[in-house]
């Protein structure tokens, strides 16, 4: 439909694609790329002249408008946080990395070989030397994390054609989240396999069949309890147990059984079909 807004990731953010989305008439809402101008904005921060849009995540805006885009600038306090910890957890692992190197070293044995240049074609010499020697593990570790640091950490930017409110632009942009998941759903967990190559009524039949069985996923976390807060390829393996062995009896009838039965279906069938 013209003059829909089309919200993306910065993974689909070119300057081809932004043109063309235009050029149909259509406006667009994305993850912007950074470079050095966006950090001397975020340097730049103050919370007396950016706008606070979410006291619980401690989340600031600034806007810039251009010509023909406006850039949202935000800083969360609770992502800074989630990025700090990142930080930390990948110092963590580069500071295991130069024990083991260390280690090495002081009992004169060769590098581990994941620190080595391993290819036939490619003559190399080279000397390892760690800092640990000059400092203990917490100042290594503060070192790392300094050394990792961008400055961008709590920091982010959404660009977009159309001009809107910061925060309506941060909650158009995090909706995104919900169609994504649903997707990855529909073809890591319900299994649409790839339809470039099908007919279209192929298409058309997977992706309603696709559709249908996500549909009965909502509805069984909706009406089911213990299913609320779990995976979809739980509840679908939980369901693929239930086992039915048909007997045929001398007489001609056929006599069923049920089996494999666990807390989860029970719960799904007692549900949908008033049964305990």
């Amino acid at each position: 439909m013209e003059g829909s807004l089309l919200v993306f990731d910065k993974g689909a953010n070119s300057k081809v694609n932004l043109v063309a989305i235009e050029e149909d008439g259509h406006d667009y809402l994305t993850s912007k790329k950074l470079n050095k101008c966006d950090d001397k904005v975020f340097q730049a921060f103050d919370p007396r002249r950016w706008q606070l849009i979410d006291a619980e995540d401690g989340t600031y805006a600034f806007v810039q408008r251009f010509p023909s885009r406006v850039n949202y600038y935000f800083f969360s306090s609770k992502l800074r946080k989630d990025h700090e910890a990142s930080l930390r957890r990948l110092a963590e692992r580069k500071l295991e990395e130069a024990k083991a190197i260390q280690q090495s070293l002081d009992g004169g044995k060769g590098l581990p070989k994941r620190f080595r240049l391993r290819n036939p074609l490619v003559d190399v010499s080279y000397e390892y030397q760690t800092k640990l020697t000059r400092m203990n593990e917490e100042a290594a570790l503060r070192f790392l994390v300094e050394e990792l640091r961008t400055g961008r950490e709590g920091y982010f930017c959404l660009t977009s054609s159309r001009d809107m409110p910061p925060a309506e632009a941060l909650a158009r942009y995090r909706a995104k989240d919900a169609v994504e998941k649903l997707f990855h759903s529909l073809k890591g967990e319900i299994e649409v396999r790839p339809i470039r190559v099908w007919s279209e009524d192929a298409v058309f039949g997977v992706l309603l069949l696709g559709f249908i069985a996500q549909l009965m996923v909502c509805l069984t976390r909706l009406t089911v309890e213990p299913a609320r807060t779990m995976a979809t390829k739980f509840i679908a393996s939980s369901l693929e147990k239930l086992t039915v062995t048909v007997v045929a009896t001398e007489d001609g009838r056929k006599r069923r059984f049920y089996s494999n039965f666990d807390p989860m279906n029970r719960a799904i069938l007692a549900a949908f079909m008033g049964e305990s």
